[in-house]
């Protein structure tokens, strides 16, 4: 899975694009679009397709969102991430992570 985002990112230009295998969840650390291309639906795209694989692959998603750059509020960002299906980590112990997203049964 980590090697699959890793290509995406490199389709659609992210960069950083740091990505780590947890065993039981991956971990988006630091994705980031360049700024040219905010608001374009590349950042929705980009999404939709690494949660269609996780969901393929049984493989839950997590990440701590933190606006940079002028990009919004925490909040805002909070809120675009649960377009996608995160929500407020169950477990915080366990997974390290602030918001997580569990796989989903493929469609």
């Amino acid at each position: 899975m980590e090697d699959y985002i890793r290509n995406r990112c490199d389709v659609y230009g992210f960069e950083p694009c740091i990505v780590v295998d947890k065993n039981y969840y991956v971990e988006l650390q630091a994705v980031m679009l360049p700024r040219h291309l905010w608001r374009r639906g590349y950042g929705t795209l980009f999404m939709n397709e690494i949660c269609a694989e996780a969901d393929k692959r049984q493989v839950a998603l997590g990440l701590d969102p933190e606006p940079v750059r002028e990009w919004g509020t925490k909040q805002e960002l909070v809120h675009w991430y649960a377009r996608f299906g995160f929500v407020a980590s169950p477990d915080p112990d366990l997974y390290r992570v602030s918001y997580v997203r569990m796989p989903r049964k493929p469609v």
